[in-house]
């Protein structure tokens, strides 16, 4: 057993000292601070655009806790086990490559100059695997074969629920950064406010928002709260390898030499079955869930559901490559 834990001391985050404060509220539940409507009015010196400033934050904390048993048997069966969590919180997971989009991509409920503490996009949560390899000796030992397989389990990879579709929420001047707020009713207009959309009427689009939430362990544990940056989760991934390795021995200038042949399999259960193995994505680890309609100071935003989501009732595509198995066959020549 093992564990590291590691706390924040001077992590880095972004500022645009050029953004005034907000001049008020919408209306409705979670009552978010609304900027200025227009670019101009949103600056403090319109004379410039952004202006980035690179602060220090203590906020933040990593641990990790790994269990492993191993076990070597004298038949020449090997086992082991591990299974490890881990949690990782932050402000900013700095995953873009300028100041200015680690500000504009960087997820927040209300103040994009005071970012909440949440998950990191690297958060890994739960990790299990296992593996066993069995070699066989014959021949008067010069041949030997070994079977081995490995199993990977992970929990899905982070993700965050926003507003988007090229909208912005709250007149930051930033579209895609509003964390979502989660209805109680989505057929409460005190809670939220759907709109017909792409063909669907009004009913169509609460049914499938009451669908979308509850069909999601995540959006549906966290009614009436504003989401957590990478609180969501794809589903489990679970992946099978196997390798056969094959070894001649014999002898060359008086030494023991060996030729070895391998074969990797790996993401074995696509092989027996296209359901298995299945990989899950979502692009930058966002789901844009519900597009802004309207936003106005002490007005309740009214919002659409994109039949994407709608229809499909699910967040994540599968990864169609990291999906399939692949095969590999090796050769390696050992001399002393």
């Amino acid at each position: 057993m093992e564990g590291i834990y590691s706390k924040t001391i001077n992590d880095i985050y972004y500022k645009d000292i050029n953004l005034t404060a907000p001049v008020g509220r919408l209306a409705g539940p979670d009552q978010r601070p609304i900027y200025a409507a227009t670019t101009a009015l949103r600056r403090v010196n319109p004379n410039y655009t952004n202006v980035y400033l690179l602060d220090n934050t203590n906020q933040g904390y990593r641990y990790n806790a790994t269990f492993q048993l191993q076990k070597r048997f004298l038949n020449g069966l090997n086992t082991t086990a591990a299974y490890t969590y881990g949690v990782s919180k932050e402000v900013n997971s700095g995953t873009s490559s300028t100041a200015s989009s680690n500000y504009a991509f960087n997820q927040v409920a209300y103040d994009p100059n005071s970012p909440e503490l949440g998950y990191s996009r690297n958060d890994q949560r739960h990790r299990v695997i296992a593996s066993t390899g069995y070699t066989f000796r014959y021949a008067n030992n010069k041949l030997g074969t070994t079977i081995t397989m490995f199993y990977e389990g992970l929990s899905g990879q982070p993700l965050t629920y926003i507003y988007g579709q090229s909208t912005d929420l709250n007149r930051d001047g930033n579209t895609g950064n509003d964390l979502l707020y989660v209805p109680t009713d989505v057929r409460d207009p005190n809670q939220i406010r759907l709109v017909a959309t792409e063909n669907r009427d009004l009913a169509t689009v609460q049914n499938q928002l009451e669908a979308f939430i509850q069909n999601d362990p995540y959006l549906s544990s966290h009614r009436g709260q504003v989401v957590e940056r990478f609180g969501a989760r794809l589903p489990w991934t679970h992946e099978v390898d196997l390798r056969v390795a094959q070894e001649i021995f014999f002898t060359a200038g008086g030494k023991r030499n060996s030729l070895q042949i391998t074969f990797d399999i790996f993401n074995l259960g696509n092989l027996l079955n296209n359901n298995w193995g299945r990989q899950y994505v979502v692009s930058n680890n966002a789901v844009e869930l519900l597009k802004v309609e309207s936003t106005n100071v002490n007005a309740q935003p009214t919002f659409s559901l994109p039949s994407a989501y709608g229809n499909s009732g699910r967040s994540y595509d599968f990864a169609s490559f990291g999906s399939r198995w692949q095969g590999q066959l090796g050769i390696r020549y050992s001399f002393n």
